[in-house]
């Protein structure tokens, strides 16, 4: 099961995350989804709250050599196993959605703008190249439009 774990507490979500959230400044973002009313989720995620992802399984027993542990019976023993993800670094509050199923949902971004521009994306509209020469009888502009090149041909 999929937690979050904010001020000590647990709580059960699930968690997506984006590497660039186009509808958010292309930060990188995780989306919680949880049990809960818009004022709850206000009152827990607020701009530089620390929290992190954690997961609780039960997994099968074993020994140092890897091999399954088993009860007198010859029945495996298992054993809850937690793992937990700190992710303080996402700690700007963005959005929230009340999805009107009991279940709000608040993006969570980070700060860091540098590691937000890291990757840069290819423009969508391509810019125009202007240069400009001069001639016997004064300066005339020479313009031409960046363009996406074409296949190489083979011959």
């Amino acid at each position: 099961m999929i937690y979050v774990k904010v001020n000590g507490a647990l709580y059960p979500a699930t968690i997506d995350g984006q590497m660039q959230d186009y509808t958010w400044d292309n930060r990188e973002s995780k989306t919680i989804t949880m049990q809960g009313t818009y004022d709850e989720i206000v009152g827990l995620f607020k701009d530089g709250t620390p929290w992190s992802i954690v997961m609780k399984e039960t997994v099968q027993k074993r020994n140092e050599d890897g091999s399954p542990v088993l009860d007198e019976a010859g029945n495996p023993v298992t054993e809850e196993q937690t793992s937990e993800w700190d992710n303080s670094e996402f700690s700007m509050s963005g959005p929230i959605t009340d999805n009107r199923d009991g279940t709000v949902s608040i993006k969570m971004g980070t700060w860091d703008w540098r590691r937000m521009h890291s990757q840069t994306p290819k423009p969508s509209i391509l810019g125009s190249i202007r240069s400009s020469s001069t001639r016997s009888k004064g300066w005339a502009p020479n313009s031409s439009r960046a363009a996406t090149p074409s296949p190489a041909t083979v011959v």
